[in-house]
């Protein structure tokens, strides 16, 4: 009689058990394993079922002007490094992380002429872009990461038009000028890079004298190491631009958060100062957010993130990225996030790889399965990594994010298939990140972030 009482619950134990057996097997229609969604399914039905996953700024001036509660635990403010260091670099904008302790600067990236030069020189040019990232990885650096994040928008002319509109000069000018601006007005696209350094305070070595406190030394050595990287880049033909004041974050954020804001922005500011500082720290992040399963909004736009599950496994060009980099007509971002890893944890990473590649391999021979594909090219990069880091190369981690925006989500379905086509194009498979748009966002961001906020 006292086991009857236990039937119920030991069969919804059971049923319970080949659920998560099943879960653990399955796949989702867009390839992501049901077992991995288990946390974010959890974490986004809490905010959902507590009402956080909605979020909008308090109007009145005495309620303060907290940030969202994705950005908890960020500060964004101008550090005046020639008064404080002695360095001649003027006003830096900081960004200091509490969720892991980190310090980030950013800097704006430009290079010329590198589709028009020559099959040889372009092989050159990345070759030394590699060694600008493999120069970070050394075991005494304190960079924690690289973001390197590029956005693509069409251009906004609203301030040629208005321009145009207030002139006084000759009306065939005018015209002439009018016509200009409308042919020009369909393929005009705005490009910007931007790269965020990243160094952890924990890492940083302590001076003498007035530079002994550690979150002193981690601004001096992140100072330091942009000026190294600046120099490596240079030889690849890229010039840095930085570090960027506070204003110009808060700008660059404001663009990529909410592209449609780019509009008004330029009605009120044609000039670049007067662009500069219409964005503040205190307002260049969202005003609203409201998360999705699909999308995530941010005042007047709305995004859909995708992670890049697959890289070209065949060898590609040096110039390989160009069809998806110079896509028109969708405004989106491309951030691909760089961690270095020392030489001893790099060995470590790939002698594990290696066992778990081995351990799957044996096991289907030992159960007569078939070793198919997949499984030789997972065995044969193994390898050819144990090789390069045996001949003293360096090793970094690679991620990548796609943020694909539109002013609503019916736009934003077709501007995703046709962004995850191109990319299909060029060789790589997208997925997106459902359930898991806020932080992806953040980590889209130029703010070095890679991990959940909290306030502390």
């Amino acid at each position: 009689m006292l086991f009857g009482r236990f039937v119920p619950i030991i069969l919804a134990l059971a049923v319970a058990g080949v659920l998560l057996a099943g879960a653990g097997a399955g796949r989702t229609p867009g390839g992501e394993d049901l077992v991995s969604l288990v946390g974010p399914f959890a974490r986004f039905s809490a905010r959902r079922a507590t009402g956080r996953h909605r979020w909008s700024a308090a109007l009145a001036p005495w309620r303060g002007t907290g940030l969202p509660p994705l950005f908890a635990g960020i500060t964004l403010y101008d550090f005046d490094a020639e008064r404080a260091l002695g360095r001649s670099s003027g006003r830096v904008g900081l960004i200091a992380d509490r969720a892991d302790g980190s310090l980030s600067l950013v800097l704006r990236i430009h290079g010329e002429g590198f589709l028009l030069t020559d099959a040889a020189e372009k092989d050159a040019r990345l070759a030394a872009f590699g060694d600008a990232l493999a120069s970070l990885a050394r075991e005494e650096s304190p960079v924690a990461r690289v973001t390197w994040s590029q956005l693509v928008a069409p251009a906004p002319l609203d301030g040629h038009f208005a321009y145009l509109a207030q002139t006084s000069r000759a009306e065939a000018i005018a015209s002439s000028y009018g016509d200009l601006l409308e042919g020009t007005a369909r393929r005009a696209v705005s490009s910007e890079v931007l790269v965020t350094l990243t160094v952890a305070i924990g890492r940083a070595r302590l001076g003498r004298g007035e530079m002994s406190d550690r979150f002193s030394s981690a601004i001096d050595r992140l100072l330091e190491e942009a000026e190294l990287f600046s120099t490596m880049l240079a030889r690849a033909g890229l010039f840095a631009v930085g570090p960027l004041p506070a204003g110009a974050i808060a700008r660059a954020l404001r663009d990529r958060l909410d592209p449609t804001a780019r509009r008004h922005l330029e009605r009120r500011g044609r000039s670049l100062s007067d662009l500069a500082g219409l964005v503040t720290p205190e307002n260049g992040f969202p005003l609203s957010v409201e998360e999705h399963r699909r999308f995530i909004w941010t005042d007047g736009s709305v995004h859909r993130i995708f992670r890049v599950a697959e890289w070209p496994r065949l060898s590609v060009r040096a110039d390989w990225l160009a069809g998806f980099l110079c896509e028109q007509d969708v405004a989106r971002s491309l951030t691909v996030i760089y961690t270095p890893l020392g030489r001893r944890l790099a060995r470590r990473q790939a002698l594990a790889v290696a066992t778990r590649v081995g351990a799957s391999i044996d096991e289907r021979e030992l159960k007569g399965r078939r070793v198919g594909a997949e499984e030789r090219r997972a065995q044969l990069a193994a390898e050819a990594l144990d090789e390069e880091l045996e001949s003293g190369a360096e090793m970094e981690l690679v991620a990548g994010l796609v943020d694909v925006t539109a002013e609503s989500p019916d736009e934003l379905d077709g501007q995703c298939e046709r962004t995850c086509q191109s990319a299909a194009n060029v060789g790589m498979e997208l997925r997106s990140l459902d359930l898991r748009h806020a932080e992806a966002l953040v980590a889209a961001l130029p703010l070095g972030r890679v991990v959940p906020g909290r306030a502390r």
